[in-house]
């Protein structure tokens, strides 16, 4: 769930928006960025987890990936989807 409070979203802010400008700026063309962002995720999900991590912890970080990948596509690709399925024509019956 991305909807923290905003105090912690100003914490966060700025060095998120560092790694991001910091991708951007060696991979120009962002769909080469695919890898250093893969790489970005996975070093920031090990640094949070516990030096020693469980089944839980292990389960957890995956249970926040599938969230973060189900809240993307219901706010950014199902309406991207429903645009031009409107523009271009239905395909399911």
């Amino acid at each position: 769930m991305p909807y923290v409070e905003m105090e912690l979203r100003d914490k966060l802010a700025s060095p998120i928006s560092t790694l991001a400008e910091s991708i951007v700026e060696e991979y120009p063309w962002w769909a080469d960025a695919a890898g250093a962002l893969n790489y970005a995720i996975t070093c920031l999900c090990l640094q949070v987890m516990p030096d020693q991590p469980h089944y839980g912890d292990l389960a957890t970080v995956v249970g926040i990936l599938e969230t973060v990948k189900l809240e993307f596509y219901r706010k950014l690709v199902a309406p991207y989807e429903d645009k031009k399925c409107a523009k271009n024509g239905e395909v399911y019956p």
